[in-house]
């Protein structure tokens, strides 16, 4: 058959017969020449506080959780590249910390605190 069939324009379907059959499909990925990529390094670490830096994008938003799912930090609205989490106390756990940039992106960090 030999056809290219794009997935994202349609879904696709086929009627085959039972087995195994290991060349029926290729999948090819082309390079698009229209995408920009945007690298930011995001880093959360321990520096006697809690820091979260981002190098490029400055961050929106800050949720912390622990590993139970209980909210402890929420903090909207940072607007800059680095943040200090001066009201968490250390508990010596792992802390899950979920980050908006300002292009609206989201990480999720694991972190030791």
């Amino acid at each position: 058959m030999n056809s290219i069939f794009n997935l994202k324009n349609a879904p696709y379907s086929f009627i085959a017969n039972k087995g195994v059959i290991k060349d029926r499909f290729i999948i090819r990925f082309s390079k698009n020449e229209n995408i920009t990529e945007i690298t930011n390094q995001l880093q959360v670490f321990d520096n006697n506080v809690l820091t979260i830096e981002s190098d490029n994008l400055k961050i929106k938003d800050i949720l912390i959780y622990d590993t139970l799912g209980k909210l402890l930090v929420n903090k909207n609205n940072i607007q800059d590249t680095n943040y200090q989490v001066n009201s968490l106390n250390r508990t010596y756990s792992m802390l899950i910390v979920k980050v908006t940039l300002e292009d609206n992106s989201e990480e999720v960090r694991k972190v030791m605190y």
